[in-house]
């Protein structure tokens, strides 16, 4: 998903904690976070990037897996979140990624 937000939409630690809730997981502090994140350059500029694995999403058999970016950029923020069964996230996690490089500015008429 993509999702467009004006301003700091509550700052990055918030959004990635809601995130983790999302998949049955304890928020973190700001110093986790810091160690867990790691950046994406793009054109559009650096986002920040986290990948969790939560709690089973088919009553035991398969974990949830999150990937997410957060991008601030001209007073908006931009949220990109691909989240699905472990497999299928780890799978296409290097696509998910490539495509975050491939981010640019709008163009300006």
């Amino acid at each position: 998903s993509v999702i467009i937000l004006p301003g700091d939409a509550g700052g990055d630690l918030n959004n990635f904690n809601r995130w983790r809730g999302q998949i049955g997981l304890p928020p973190w502090d700001a110093d986790t976070l810091k160690s867990q994140q790691t950046a994406v350059g793009s054109r559009a500029g650096t986002l920040q990037v986290i990948d969790c694995v939560g709690e089973d999403s088919q009553g035991g058999k398969e974990k949830t897996r999150l990937v997410g970016a957060i991008l601030t950029r001209d007073s908006r923020t931009w949220f990109f979140k691909m989240l699905g069964t472990e497999a299928a996230v780890g799978s296409a996690k290097p696509s998910f990624l490539a495509f975050l490089k491939t981010l640019h500015p709008p163009e300006r008429g």
